[in-house]
């Protein structure tokens, strides 16, 4: 069996997003960071592109774990999913 490197991906709002993740890994489960893919989605109004542009490795490696982390920024939860669920369905 072929043995891929990444194989749970997180898609964030932006760069400082992903610095914060990156380093909370590093920090708290430095031996797993290898095995996290995080992605930089520019803007959550980029969602459904940036998952398109990573749906090859979702369908065709072994990805056990896909998550979304949004600011909640001004907004409620519920306002940031019916958000994310719009952006979804367009």
């Amino acid at each position: 069996m072929q043995h891929y490197v990444e194989n749970k991906i997180l898609f964030v709002e932006g760069k400082n997003d992903k610095g914060f993740v990156k380093a909370f890994i590093n920090h708290y489960f430095p031996d797993k960071i290898q095995f996290v893919k995080i992605v930089d989605m520019q803007g959550i109004s980029n969602f459904p592109l940036s998952l398109k542009s990573e749906s090859t490795d979702i369908i065709n490696k072994p990805i056990n774990a896909l998550g979304v982390m949004i600011d909640i920024d001004n907004s409620t939860t519920t306002e940031k999913l019916s958000l994310l669920i719009a952006l979804l369905k367009k």
